[in-house]
């Protein structure tokens, strides 16, 4: 419904997130699940609320989206990083050139491409680091 909440984070009722705040959120490419990032990267079932998951080895996470083919990216206060979200394995940091300063992200529906900024916009393509 326009304007209605369907569901609650970290209220009483709905999403139990633990986070103490919400700095970012994305559904998964096949609309299944919910990434809430803050103080840490959490993963919901986007029908039912259940907890699926929480990443055990980043705090602070900025900004979360998912690349279509279904690992997440995580916008970090010290860089970028992919992971698996099933196990949140298989994590390897996404070297920018240029680094990275910035509080939001979107990646491009086709996956090639990373935009984020705080003050600027850079755009990266996912593959190299590389500006582009």
């Amino acid at each position: 419904a326009v304007g209605a909440s369907v569901k609650s984070v970290g209220g009483w009722s709905g999403w139990q997130s633990g986070l103490a705040r919400v700095t970012g959120v994305a559904f998964s490419p096949d609309g299944g699940r919910v990434a809430l990032a803050g103080d840490e990267l959490s993963l919901f079932d986007a029908a039912t609320g259940a907890p699926l998951g929480t990443d055990p080895e980043r705090s602070s996470v900025v900004d979360v989206a998912w690349l279509p083919d279904g690992r997440l990216i995580e916008l970090l206060l010290a860089g970028i990083r992919v992971v698996d979200p099933d196990d949140f394995g298989s994590a390897s940091e996404l070297r920018v050139e240029g680094g990275v300063s910035a509080t939001t992200m979107a990646i491009a529906d086709d996956g090639q491409e990373l935009a984020a900024g705080q003050y600027d916009l850079h755009v990266w393509d996912v593959a190299s680091g590389q500006a582009t």
